[in-house]
């Protein structure tokens, strides 16, 4: 933000900006130290780059005190093809993983988060979190305690 007062009020089109300096002694001292850009270039550059990031987004500049920017963000995060790629890579995983809590649950009702942990290769807490998914969807339910209960599978 700029310490200095507005130039003027109101909305700043690129199409007919003029950069104006609100303190032209602190802009030469930072463009001679090599740290400040050319003049207007971070509206210019926005109104630039902005589309290639969120398609069909146009930025806002507001003159005033303060001067205003907003930067419309897209709503699709899906990421990127790899991430995607990633993220199903990692849900098949998942489903796998479940898929095979049901196969042993119903083959040794006792079992245990201990031998889950260690058929499945996985961490106490990615276990205890798979069950707790299951059991949300009444796939699974725990009979008794957890030292000598045992699961049902549910339909």
């Amino acid at each position: 933000m700029n310490a200095a007062h507005p130039h003027g009020q109101g909305p700043i089109t690129p199409e007919y900006f003029t950069p104006y300096s609100k303190n032209p002694t602190l802009s030469k001292f930072f463009m001679q130290l090599g740290r400040g850009e050319e003049l207007g270039s971070g509206v210019l550059n926005v109104s630039k780059y902005l589309p290639r990031y969120a398609k069909g987004a146009k930025p806002q500049f507001v003159e005033g005190n303060p001067f205003v920017t907003a930067i419309p963000l897209p709503t699709d995060t899906g990421g990127t093809t790899r991430e995607k790629t990633r993220e199903k890579s990692e849900e098949k995983s998942r489903e796998k993983n479940r898929d095979r809590i049901l196969k042993m649950i119903r083959k040794k009702p006792t079992v245990t988060t201990q031998e889950m942990m260690e058929s499945l290769g996985l961490s106490r807490a990615g276990v205890e979190k798979i069950v707790k998914k299951l059991k949300q969807e009444r796939r699974i339910s725990r009979v008794g305690p957890d030292k000598g209960g045992h699961w049902e599978v549910g339909s």
